[in-house]
């Protein structure tokens, strides 16, 4: 297995493991460094996030010593100016919408109209 491959296939593990989660992945071939930008800044700092990068961050530079991976979160302030790769975790609607319910502290009621994607279909939820 080549580097893009152990790459692609940890970028799907990820996308899978974590609801709502956006990864850009770039490789910058001059460099040979595999950058992976991760979405939403908040999940970043998670505990499971954290573990997960670390198991991956060990097993990449097992396998591949000459190489180099950075993962860093969407809020630095370095940001990809070429995108290879796009991964988009499936998000939970019923988790969302019990964020939505409890960050607006209401019943039911939508103030704005609000859209997500998951699984490749558009959802919209308007008042």
């Amino acid at each position: 297995m080549n580097s893009f491959s152990f790459i692609t296939n940890i970028l799907d593990k990820l996308s899978r493991e974590f609801s709502g989660i956006v990864l850009r992945y770039h490789h910058d071939k001059l460099s040979d460094v595999h950058f992976v930008e991760v979405s939403p800044p908040e999940l970043f700092l998670t505990e499971d996030y954290i573990d997960s990068e670390v198991d991956i961050t060990d097993e990449f530079y097992s396998n591949f010593p000459n190489e180099n991976i950075c993962f860093f979160s969407s809020s630095d302030e370095f940001k990809l100016q070429n995108i290879d790769l796009i991964y988009k975790g499936e998000f939970e609607i019923s988790k969302w919408l019990d964020a939505i319910f409890y960050e607006n502290n209401t019943s039911n009621v939508f103030t704005k109209s609000k859209c997500i994607h998951a699984n490749n279909e558009t959802y919209s939820l308007a008042a």
